[in-house]
């Protein structure tokens, strides 16, 4: 699985939309909870990802690894602000389940520093 969240990282932060499909499970599914957008199976992932990297233009972005949930995630930045949560499930040596949680007060309880 590290393998796999290591070439996430390096993907989204040199904007490398290849580099990102080709981390992609066949079965991926993609969520926003609790926005009503589910995005199942690696074509239609494939058009969401391709429109998200697209409206980054040259925005800096960092994925800096967190746990989520007992598992693998990461705060998303770009332009220097957390604008998401990113839990993430790898199968296969591939990204399964990516789920973004974008609420500010979702993002404040895995950001909140003591």
């Amino acid at each position: 699985d590290e393998p796999a969240l290591a070439r996430y990282v390096q993907a989204l932060e040199a904007h490398d939309i290849d580099a990102m499909i080709a981390l992609l499970h066949d079965e991926i599914h993609t969520t926003m909870p609790p926005s009503p957008t589910w995005v199942a199976g690696r074509a239609d992932n494939v058009e969401f990802y391709r429109r998200m990297f697209a409206r980054w233009g040259d925005s800096e972005i960092r994925a800096v690894p967190i746990g989520v949930n007992g598992g693998a995630g990461f705060e998303f930045h770009r332009d220097g602000v957390v604008r998401a949560i990113e839990a993430v499930e790898v199968r296969d040596g591939r990204i399964f389940r990516m789920h973004h949680f974008m609420q500010p007060q979702v993002i404040a309880l895995f950001t909140a520093r003591p």
